[in-house]
């Protein structure tokens, strides 16, 4: 479902103005995220999430409250706008608060120089169950791994509006694309789990699926025979 974010911040402002706010702020978040696990071959878990939801802050002279909501509708609107008054107004004072005068505010932030967002599209839930096969068919073939734990892949995309009524303004929209795959190395008791996933913006960057289950499997393998160290003073590598 499609929602003109700002058109939704911008009723929200007007409409705690109108309840008495003396300055007020809101944010509107829309997202969805979709993913998939496989294990053994066989896809095992589908995860599919949309979210669209508004945090509106009321500051009535010293005091402040804000609500969330999740209604877009006018009048659902108006009433959480009455809630958050109704809560400022019990609200301790806070000499601090308040938002910034209209001469103190910066350009306004061009997030889209950020490349945040990618127009390449998304794997139907069919290439992301193949991903996550190939990823595991890649882990299983590194020497010493014996199984998988799970391969998943996925991605998300969201977009927000945050509005002030002291006149700043942002808007901004970013995606994702993950995959992962967890890999177990050895049997019996000298069994070692290990994982290797990537997250980015562009599929392009995105390293191939049976080099992400390879990393897995090697990292997982790298483990078998390790013992527990002795108590030491020693340097402390970090991998990624």
């Amino acid at each position: 479902m499609k929602i003109d974010l700002r058109k939704v911040a911008e009723q929200s402002i007007d409409l705690a103005k109108r309840k008495g706010a003396d300055e007020a702020d809101v944010i509107v978040l829309q997202s969805r995220s979709f993913s998939v696990s496989v294990r053994e071959g066989d896809l095992e878990n589908v995860e599919n999430n949309d979210q669209i939801t508004l945090g509106l802050r009321v500051l009535v002279g010293k005091k402040q409250a804000c609500v969330a909501g999740s209604d877009f509708r006018t009048s659902a609107i108006a009433d959480i706008a009455e809630r958050a008054i109704a809560m400022a107004g019990v609200a301790p004072e806070d000499p601090f608060i308040g938002l910034a005068k209209p001469n103190q505010l910066g350009p306004p932030n061009e997030t889209t120089e950020l490349r945040l967002y990618s127009e390449e599209g998304f794997p139907s839930p069919e290439e992301c169950t193949r991903l996550g096969q190939m990823m595991e068919e890649a882990a299983k073939g590194v020497k010493g791994v014996s199984k998988t734990d799970s391969s998943s892949a996925g991605y998300g995309e969201s977009r927000y509006c945050f509005l002030a009524s002291n006149g700043f303004e942002s808007e901004s929209r970013k995606n994702f694309l993950s995959a992962g795959c967890s890999a177990i190395a050895g049997d019996g008791l000298e069994m070692e789990t290990d994982y290797y996933g990537e997250t980015r913006i562009f599929q392009s960057d995105m390293s191939t699926p049976e080099s992400i289950g390879r990393k897995a499997g090697e990292r997982a393998a790298a483990k078998l025979g390790s013992i527990k160290p002795s108590t030491m003073n020693t340097a402390v590598l970090f991998d990624r």
